[in-house]
């Protein structure tokens, strides 16, 4: 039986690991967003219901969106991220939690974020790290089951969209890297790969956090040179009252 996309979601972030990844989701977007100002915020995506993200911001007002009706007693709005019912230019802060991991148009759901963006506004976008051991699962998982219901993406890749779309790229961060290899029998026996996993784990977290900006071109108005006619051109006369005369022809006078 396939278990659909948020509903698996969810069941992660019960568990233990999901639980401690959580913790750490929601301090690290209290850090990126803790000097972001502003009238609106929203969170949005598979998290909307469930933790509070803006709990913490400046932003006046703070508002949450999901995608469908599960839950959606503890949302202000229900609505796809790819077609959100809101103004242009009219956010200053879109937090978007494992939007692109269940998306059917990941460009669609960055291109509807970028709308409603006010320029200058922040985005967070918050998925699952292709590269840690949830991401390498579910990958697996979905090749073994020929199942897609997770779509996981590099950040190089995601990071090339937001460039498209004309967004600066702020940080880009991950979260959940603190593995229980103490609990992997065979580490025990293969102390160098335990040293490798501890050192480097934090580059496979199991969550990525990327904060952008929105950039808007500031456009000179081109304005054509208007080249100021000469006053004087050559064999033109000046007469005693200061004004240009008729060209005076040497070659007439002289004949």
């Amino acid at each position: 039986m396939t278990v659909p996309c948020k509903t698996a979601i969810q069941q992660w972030y019960k568990s233990v690991t999901g639980q401690n990844t959580a913790i750490a989701v929601q301090s690290a977007v209290a850090d990126m967003s803790n000097d972001i100002f502003g009238y609106y915020a929203v969170q949005l995506g598979e998290l909307a219901g469930e933790y509070a993200l803006l709990h913490d911001s400046r932003i006046r007002s703070c508002f949450s969106i999901a995608q469908d009706e599960q839950g959606s007693s503890e949302v202000d709005l229900v609505a796809d991220p790819a077609a959100l019912s809101l103004a242009f230019d009219n956010l200053d802060l879109v937090v978007g939690s494992h939007v692109l991991d269940c998306a059917a148009s990941p460009h669609g759901v960055l291109r509807e974020i970028e709308r409603v963006l006010v320029p200058e506004g922040h985005c967070i976008l918050i998925a699952f790290n292709p590269f840690s051991i949830r991401g390498l699962s579910l990958a697996l998982r979905n090749l073994i089951r020929r199942r897609d219901t997770h779509s996981l993406y590099t950040a190089f890749r995601v990071l090339d969209w937001f460039e498209v779309l004309g967004f600066e790229v702020l940080e880009v961060r991950t979260v959940g890297h603190r593995y229980s290899v103490d609990h992997w029998p065979i580490l025990s026996r293969l102390g160098w790969l335990r040293w490798v996993i501890n050192k480097y784990s934090q580059a496979f977290g199991h969550v990525r956090l990327i904060h952008v900006q929105k950039k808007v071109s500031k456009l000179t108005p081109w304005k054509p040179k208007i080249r100021a006619r000469p006053i004087l051109k050559p064999g033109m006369a000046v007469n005693s009252n200061g004004h240009a005369g008729k060209t005076v022809n040497n070659s007439k006078e002289h004949g």
